[in-house]
């Protein structure tokens, strides 16, 4: 089996835009829905929208057609590239429908 939450790792470390090295870790987090438009073309293509629901906390939520797993490597993989240094943070998987309305998978994180 493919482990897609490392594929997703590595995308955050190596299929990253020119100029997004020094961005504030908001500006990276709250673009990722224009990247995946600008990727992913099509009448019913999808969205990822990361929303700020607290200092330092982001609420990321998408309907895409690619794998939980793959996301979830993707949102870690750029938490670790730009967190600030020496300052944990955490990604978790939001399970329940509830917490995810309209969205076929959610994370919830921030640095702490």
């Amino acid at each position: 089996m493919t482990d897609l939450v490392s594929i997703g790792m590595t995308l955050a470390n190596t299929a990253w835009p020119p100029g997004f090295d020094g961005q504030p870790f908001e500006v990276i987090l709250e673009s990722w829905g224009t990247a995946f438009d600008t990727v992913n073309r099509g009448k019913d293509r999808g969205y990822i929208r990361a929303e700020k629901c607290g200092d330092p906390h982001y609420a990321i939520a998408h309907r895409a057609p690619h794998p939980d797993n793959l996301h979830y490597g993707i949102a870690y993989g750029v938490c670790k590239r730009c967190s600030p240094k020496n300052v944990p943070f955490v990604v978790t998987p939001l399970a329940s429908p509830e917490e995810r309305p309209g969205a076929n998978a959610a994370m919830r994180g921030g640095c702490f």
